[in-house]
């Protein structure tokens, strides 16, 4: 409908149609649920409109301050049409910029909170010497055999059973 209305820069038009067309599929394949061939898709158009994005952003800041008055003056631009370009523009780079921040933060605080986790968990369990050198057992005790716990069964002794021994039984 615009398509001519821009004269002092007449990409504008162009950079809308194309712009708004495949963002509207993106929305369109976000809604289906596709599978991995989607994913592709999808990555393929967010990489389309990244680079549309900033050609379009060289054509609406280019032609900032157009004529809005005259229709035969070679500044003119409709109004609509470039308002709707400048604002989705600057909409689109501020969007950018939040979720970009966004999910900088996150993968920020996922790195402190794994690395956070990995501390927690050593200070809770000091290394074996200093468990060692802080246990209220004495010098004495610590060189004792350890008892075994009740659900084990305790080891049989060896029998040691020397030639004499068994000579002695032998006759009985």
């Amino acid at each position: 409908m615009h398509l001519h209305d821009c004269p002092k820069e007449p990409m504008i038009p162009i950079y809308v149609i194309v712009g708004s067309t495949f963002f509207l599929l993106l929305q369109l394949i976000g809604v289906c649920g596709c599978a991995l061939l989607c994913r592709k898709l999808l990555l393929l158009i967010f990489i389309f409109l990244f680079i549309w994005l900033i050609t379009g952003s060289v054509f609406v800041y280019r032609a900032f301050k157009p004529n809005f008055e005259s229709r035969h003056s070679p500044e003119y631009c409709k109004k609509i049409l470039y308002e709707a370009a400048f604002w989705c523009t600057n909409l689109a780079w501020v969007s950018m910029a939040v979720f970009g921040t966004v999910a900088l933060c996150r993968q920020l605080y996922r790195c402190v909170n794994e690395r956070g986790t990995d501390n927690t968990e050593a200070r809770r369990r000091p290394p074996l010497k200093e468990q060692e050198e802080n246990s209220p057992l004495s010098d004495e005790d610590k060189h004792l055999p350890q008892t075994t716990p009740q659900n084990t069964q305790p080891e049989t002794p060896e029998l040691n059973l020397d030639k004499a021994t068994v000579d002695s039984d032998a006759t009985v």
